[in-house]
Order: structure tokens, then sequence, then C-alpha cells
């Protein structure tokens, strides 16, 4: 992944998600409340970790607890937009359908 890039790879951009609404819930993320929450092996989750440290999304403190970059908290912020984005033409088009059956 190059820097400036929005993450291409789904599975690690879920995984931002996912630890940014941890630490948003809980403030402190750690490999098994990822892995807890996404309902998976905590192996798993320390691939994954593993490749967000490498492209710098994440860095992990003394007591192993997952911290998001300026560069992961950005991505993981694109990743939840995009997913309300797409979320919203369903609920235009269902009050669109309900409007016009209506008259």
């Amino acid at each position: 992944m190059k820097e400036g890039m929005v993450m291409r790879d789904e599975t690690l951009e879920n995984y931002l998600k996912t630890i940014y609404q941890i630490q948003q819930k809980k403030g402190s993320v750690y490999a098994v409340n990822i892995a807890e929450e996404r309902n998976i092996s905590k192996a798993s989750v320390s691939r994954c970790v593993h490749l967000l440290q490498e492209e710098g999304y994440i860095l992990t403190d003394d007591e192993k607890c997952l911290i998001l970059t300026e560069k992961g908290r950005k991505c993981a912020e694109e990743v939840i937009q995009r997913y309300e984005f797409f979320r919203m033409p369903a609920v235009w088009n269902t009050q669109s359908v309900r409007s016009r059956s209506a008259h």
C-alpha cells in the first residue's frame, strides 16, 4: 500500500474500522478485543495487526495496546464514511418507493 492512497485491501480496512470503533467505545484496544468483536481467532488478528504495523497504520505500546496512527485513523474514518454513504441510497430508495405508492 502506498502512502497517501486509500487502502484497497478490504480485510485490512475492516480491521482499521474495528480498531477505531472499539477505541471509541472502550478507549484501549487489544488483539483479543478485535477477535471477540469479529468472532475470529486471535492468530488471524495477529497476522493483520502485523501487516497494519508494517504499513504504518497502527502502533503498539509496551502493554500490547493497539494505537491508530494519524494515517490509520484517517483511513478508518474514510472506510466508515464510505460505509455510511452506501447505506444512504437504500434509505432514500425505500422512502422514494413509499412516497410513490402513497400517490
